[in-house]
């Protein structure tokens, strides 16, 4: 069992105790309904207006609310979103790899180091018990949840509109990113398909840091279709957290062992280069 610290600039302002991130929202979201806060999950927004005398009024597919507040949160894009209102948006946080080689830096700015490890352990448990439940004919009490596969295969099905963040080909999704890399971005789902919304440029800062690591997927992904170990070495020497760990001579070392490791699960000519 976690406890999870919800952080104001003031410090710690809850803590909740949960096995996993997806709980911890949930008991989140039921403290917060409990204290009169109105959720509505899964509901597209297509207007958000300041209201006379205070309060916003939200139109959603569904009709029109009346709030006191609204939480909107879709990150440094709300400027895009809701250009009319007097709002200034500063991301605060994003990790770079040029922090983990300090342990100091890791603990200070609570980055969490390993953290799609700890996911990946989680999700092969969970793969265990359902196929030990399948073998042993166990109820598998499904229950719906935030997966957005079985949301975006409902709207095509049956026209319901929804947005979700979905990876897509960027296609001047992101003006100052390539149009060949994946972005992740507001995606309208309807009996269209999806279709990706258009973002504007991200601050330049951002901006070059997703560069960095594009240059290294792109490399990646060329060192497959080319079968070209240089290129593995390449896009390892060009990573920046590998770079600001281990040597040059340390990172050839390291990519050799992997490429070994992993045997015929790599294309021959990688292998034989």
């Amino acid at each position: 069992m976690d406890i999870t610290d919800l952080l104001s600039p003031r410090g710690v302002i809850a803590q909740l105790r949960a096995a996993n991130k997806k709980q911890a929202l949930q008991e989140l979201a039921r403290r917060a309904e409990e204290l009169g806060a109105r959720i509505r999950r899964y509901t597209p927004v297509r207007e958000v207006a300041p209201v006379a005398g205070g309060g916003v009024e939200i139109r959603t597919g569904t009709g029109t609310e009346r709030f006191d507040a609204a939480v909107v949160t879709p990150g440094p894009w709300v400027g895009d979103l809701l250009p009319g209102l007097p709002w200034q948006v500063n991301v605060h946080r994003a990790i770079s790899a040029w922090f983990l080689p300090h342990e100091d830096q890791v603990r200070r700015f609570r980055i969490p180091v390993n953290d799609y490890l700890h996911r990946s352990e989680r999700n092969l448990g969970s793969y265990a018990e359902t196929r030990r439940k399948l073998a042993a004919g166990e109820p598998l009490g499904l229950e719906p949840g935030p997966e957005y596969a079985p949301q975006i295969i409902h709207s095509i099905e049956t026209g319901t509109p929804r947005m979700v963040y979905g990876n897509v080909r960027n296609g001047g999704s992101i003006d100052n990113l390539p149009d060949d890399c994946c972005t992740e971005v507001p995606c309208l789902v309807d009996r269209a398909g999806v279709q990706p919304t258009r973002v504007g440029s991200l601050p330049p800062q951002l901006a070059a840091l997703n560069r960095l690591y594009l240059n290294v997927c792109e490399l990646t992904v060329r060192a497959a279709l080319e079968e070209r170990r240089d290129l593995v070495y390449q896009a390892a020497l060009l990573d920046p957290n590998t770079a600001a760990t281990l040597s040059i001579d340390e990172i050839i070392r390291v990519c050799d062992e992997l490429i070994d490791a992993h045997g015929e699960l790599i294309p021959a000519g990688i292998r034989g280069g």
